[in-house]
């Protein structure tokens, strides 16, 4: 009887363990990143899982149950890297700052590497790198983009001599530059205006001209784009509170708002066996955010729910890169890498976006007050730059709906509003 007891409650804590802890998985890969400004990339070569770090690039043999391994850079702070053959060039944080990154160079597949600095730079002799990416048809051929300068610029020797290729308008930040990998005359490079606007601007001569797309919405930012894998026509974008798409190759584009989400969609991908299903995610506009959310499309884009969502045990800051490798996504937060099997995790029963109470700003750019509309009880505002530095701190009253910010200089903000349960953040443009 004993025995049988034993088994029964046995059986009892397994299937309490198996159905209602959460489904993702830690991959091993556990280095904290607290540097806000600090986006580095996954990437998947031939069945190997490349990891940018604080301490260079690590890879994991996805094939096999094999351990990381340090791959190349050690010891510097990577974003994004391209390779061909032993030959790496990566761009780097420098010395954990926005103003001065560097570019490494390696022809040792990675062993050994040397700094280089671009022909190209601002009055003050410095770079603020943010993506580098190859030709899918001709590994030589690279972009690299400069945010400090708001610069595009193109190497077609793997890295030793560049052109400036940089389009017209002024973009800050810039997020994001690609071939389109099935018609590589034709570049996208899009982020955000100095005035907040999305934008995207596309060349279809290699750059040599462009034209420049203004996302609708206001207050945007185009993170990244994806491409469909066999149709050269249709596109998505990630962006705040929205998600893009093109049927016509990025000449128009239907936006989808899901300002309710709250989120920053900082990955939209297409499932590339299975393209009419997408899944995006990013984070959310707030501190301490312990979650873990995905949201899919079963429709080629045109319409999204939330499918997946996980709170942890730790403060993950949300996802800040995804790839899929077969049925598995893989997150990138900052405190490590996640997987997710898709083929076992159950859809969600009631899969109903979290709505975030509404919040806006009455009026954008501002001069020395700051406004703002909502039916939350506020407490303190914090004025913090995009690298999460703390300028300004204000206690108001239940009634206040507004907050004299004139001794800030002319720049992009965040205003971190904090209700006590929450806290909801708004970019503002100071402009004196």
């Amino acid at each position: 009887m004993k025995t049988l007891q034993l088994l029964f409650f046995t059986f009892c804590y397994f299937l309490f363990s198996t159905t209602c802890f959460g489904q993702i998985k830690s991959m091993g890969f556990s280095q904290k990143i607290e540097e806000s400004s600090y986006f580095p990339k996954l990437q998947i070569i031939n069945n190997t899982l490349f990891v940018c770090s604080n301490t260079g690039i690590y890879q994991k043999d996805m094939m096999k149950d094999t351990d990381w391994e340090l791959y190349a850079f050690e010891n510097s702070p990577v974003i994004e890297f391209v390779k061909n053959g032993n030959n790496l060039i990566a761009v780097s944080m420098g010395e954990w700052n926005e103003t001065d990154n560097l570019i490494l160079v390696s022809n040792d597949d990675g062993k050994t590497y040397s700094e280089r600095k671009m022909p190209y730079h601002s009055e003050d002799g410095k770079n603020c790198f943010r993506r580098i990416v190859q030709n899918p048809l001709n590994k030589k051929t690279l972009l690299i983009v400069d945010e400090r300068t708001s610069g595009l610029f193109r190497s077609q020797d793997f890295g030793n001599s560049w052109t400036d290729l940089s389009p017209f308008g002024f973009i800050n930040p810039v997020t994001f530059t690609a071939y389109h990998p099935l018609d590589t005359t034709t570049i996208f490079y899009s982020g955000e205006t100095g005035f907040l606007a999305g934008t995207i601007l596309k060349s279809t001569d290699s750059g040599i001209t462009w034209t420049e797309y203004t996302v609708s919405g206001g207050d945007n930012c185009v993170h990244q784009i994806d491409f469909h894998p066999t149709n050269p026509n249709i596109l998505v974008f990630g962006g705040e509170g929205i998600i893009g798409k093109s049927m016509d190759k990025g000449e128009t584009w239907t936006i989808n708002k899901l300002d309710q989400s709250g989120m920053y969609f900082y990955k939209v991908l297409f499932d590339k066996k299975n393209p009419e299903t997408l899944y995006a995610s990013g984070i959310y506009g707030s501190e301490n955010n312990k979650r873990v959310y995905i949201y899919r499309s079963t429709d080629t884009g045109e319409n999204w729910h939330l499918a997946y969502r996980e709170l942890l045990d730790i403060d993950c800051g949300g996802i800040i890169d995804m790839v899929q490798y077969k049925n598995r996504l893989i997150f990138y937060t900052r405190e490590g890498l996640f997987e997710l099997d898709l083929e076992t995790t159950p859809r969600l029963s009631n899969p109903k976006i979290t709505v975030v109470p509404e919040l806006t700003i009455s009026q954008n750019p501002i001069d020395n007050t700051l406004y703002f509309n909502t039916e939350l009880n506020v407490n303190r505002i914090e004025i913090r730059d995009v690298a999460g530095r703390i300028f300004q701190q204000n206690t108001i009253s239940v009634n206040e709906r507004s907050i004299d910010v004139s001794g800030l200089a002319t720049g992009v903000y965040l205003a971190v509003f904090h209700t006590g349960q929450q806290c909801i953040s708004k970019k503002i443009f100071i402009l004196k």
